[in-house]
């Protein structure tokens, strides 16, 4: 990818970024709300995407002027958040990565007065990190990993009647595909969404340690009080469909970031699993799916977007 904005020597002013990285429904808004418990600042309130009593009660953690960027950006290259067959990164012309680039950086300008250490989260980062790379300097990289048959159920009860388990998993695979192949080389924390809602305090600590090692100083220690609602065990309520079956890929793609999860700390993302990629599957789900909506089948989508503004962008 050719470079999006000029070269420039980093200044001692810059707030340390930590950027939260995953699928939709992964876990990105918890491990999000943790990190900003430790200090690590994500906004004003009324900066971020507001709650939805039945997608996320508790919060989205994420910026609502970051997710509009990215939106406008995929929107006006013929992508949304669920369609992304045959994108890539490196395919969009360049000046339009620089306008995005431009309009990224003077956010995190607004918000780099707040303190010196930012969490950005947002799931299309998995898309579209490496037009952030471009000017963020050494920001620390957290990926957080769910079982991908429970991100499907959980995106299929946010949005009844929309997809299929088959193309959840798919575009599961699309997204973590992306995100590894923009991390490549990098040294990366790795972390669990089950076992941080099943053990807060030991997922704390080490998530505090692989930041420290990142060079993310003066977060606060596990406080349980603090941290209570945050890491709970009863956010994981999603069950898979008893259909739902990972393909020989989508398997060996989740036991290779599941066994990155079971590190002590950081890891290299080295050794990436070879596989082709989901493009093929999405690309015909994704018209099947857009001929069923415009024969009126997705009818029940328009009644579960109305309640989320902008429609579609609240599903981490």
């Amino acid at each position: 990818m050719t470079d999006l904005l000029p070269a420039r020597e980093p200044s001692l002013s810059e707030p340390k970024v930590i950027f939260v990285i995953g699928m939709h429904r992964s876990g990105t808004s918890v491990l999000a709300h943790a990190i900003n418990r430790m200090g690590a600042f994500v906004g004003d309130d009324q900066e971020l995407v507001p709650p939805h009593p039945s997608i996320n009660p508790t919060g989205f953690w994420e910026r609502a002027d970051i997710v509009a960027e990215h939106n406008r950006f995929l929107q006006a290259n013929g992508f949304a958040w669920a369609t992304v067959a045959n994108f890539a990164i490196k395919h969009i012309d360049e000046e339009r990565r620089r306008a995005l680039a431009a309009g990224l950086r003077e956010i995190v300008g607004r918000m780099a007065h707040a303190g010196s250490t930012l969490v950005i989260k947002d799931p299309r980062l998995c898309l579209l990190l490496p037009v952030w790379s471009e000017f963020v300097e050494a920001p620390a990289h957290v990926v957080v990993v769910r079982d991908p048959r429970k991100v499907a159920a959980s995106l299929m009860a946010a949005f009844p009647n929309s997809f299929t388990t088959d193309f959840l998993l798919a575009l599961w695979q699309k997204y973590m595909q992306s995100a590894l192949s923009a991390l490549a080389g990098k040294r990366v924390l790795f972390v669990s969404y089950a076992r941080m809602l099943r053990d807060g305090e030991s997922e704390y600590r080490r998530l505090r340690g692989g930041l420290s090692e990142l060079g993310v100083a003066g977060l606060s220690a596990f406080n349980a009080k603090r941290l209570r609602g945050v890491l709970d065990g009863r956010l994981d309520r999603s069950k898979p469909s008893p259909h739902a079956r990972l393909d020989e890929n989508q398997q060996r793609l989740f036991d290779w970031l599941l066994q990155r999860c079971e590190s002590q700390g950081l890891v290299d993302v080295t050794d990436l699993p070879a596989m082709p990629s989901p493009d093929s599957i999405l690309c015909e789900l994704e018209k099947v799916r857009a001929a069923c909506m415009r024969s009126g089948w997705n009818m029940a989508t328009h009644r579960t977007e109305a309640a989320v503004q902008p429609p579609m962008a609240h599903t981490a």
